[in-house]
């Protein structure tokens, strides 16, 4: 009973995740919390984001619907950037405020 329960969320959130919010940094927010909440659901459950049939329009791969698969991970290559972009700055301005000694 209580796989079936975390079943049902992680359907639920695979709709919060398909799904935009009002501008893309709400979006964004909305999926931030999704995939936190998705960390949380017991492995064996997350099949409940594959389980949609494929549809015209959807990703397939191997007749399996990764709709939800797709938006994870636009979402991890997002952060990623982000991160990314802030080490980029944190290496910069190292180098130009720290300036290493002459030998």
């Amino acid at each position: 009973e209580e796989a079936a329960e975390y079943r049902h969320l992680g359907a639920l959130l695979r709709h919060c995740m398909t799904s935009q919010a009002d501008g893309g940094e709400r979006t964004d927010e909305f999926h931030s919390h999704t995939v936190n909440l998705l960390g949380n659901l017991p492995l064996p459950c997350l099949d409940a984001l594959l389980l949609p049939k494929v549809e015209h329009g959807s990703i397939e791969y191997m007749g399996v619907n990764m709709d939800a698969v797709n938006m994870l991970l636009e979402f991890m290559e997002k952060r990623l950037d982000r991160v990314g972009q802030h080490c980029r700055y944190r290496i910069y301005c190292s180098r130009c405020c720290n300036p290493s000694p002459s030998p």
